[in-house]
């Protein structure tokens, strides 16, 4: 059943996707600002198919005025079918841009529920249209989220996964619901 649902859910951010207004992507330099890695997560494998995914960003120092692009990073991406979640920020500190660099099979901007990024939230739904499950190395960056940085000096900014309000799941290739293991990013602003 949950499966059904998240097919159901897929195409109806498909939809939604593709009947909002075309927003003029701009030009971003890829993030100049300083970062670093902050992912120690071990991903639970078992005959090669994902039993635990591990969604990661990284730690970001900018300036106010900045233009960046935040990795969405993966551990125990392995066999994966489906998965949905919503990607949250703080939106007094940070304004998104744009989202680019798509390197996970069958992604693209339809996949993102854009609406709410005023809001400071992007709901993501993603399925493998093959149905025979995707790999993808541990620390590949999945694709982008880019921002405005917003902030004042000494103002931090939040980047994670949570569950509201798009449900966070995730199926592999057995069709079996697996957990996903959070890592928390930020942007500092200096």
């Amino acid at each position: 059943m949950k499966q059904f649902l998240i097919v159901l859910l897929a195409l109806a951010f498909w939809s939604c996707g593709n009947q909002q207004s075309s927003q003029q992507q701009s030009e971003t330099p890829a993030n100049t600002a300083e970062s670093k890695n902050n992912a120690q997560a071990t991903p639970v494998s078992t005959g090669g198919v994902s039993e635990e995914l591990t969604i990661y960003f990284p730690n970001i120092i900018a300036k106010t005025g900045d233009q960046i692009c935040v990795d969405v990073q993966v551990k125990g991406f392995e066999k994966l079918l489906s998965m949905q979640y919503t990607l949250a920020w703080n939106k007094a500190i940070l304004k998104f841009t744009e989202l680019k660099n798509f390197n996970l099979p069958h992604l693209d901007a339809a996949d993102f529920g854009q609406h709410r990024t005023a809001d400071g939230f992007i709901t993501a739904v993603w399925i493998d249209e093959t149905l025979k499950g995707v790999s993808m190395p541990d620390a590949s960056s999945i694709y982008q989220v880019c921002f405005e940085v917003i902030g004042k000096s000494g103002d931090n900014s939040f980047i994670k996964i949570t569950d509201r309000p798009t449900p966070i799941e995730v199926a592999n290739q057995r069709e079996k619901l697996i957990p996903m293991k959070k890592e928390n990013g930020s942007v500092k602003v200096e």
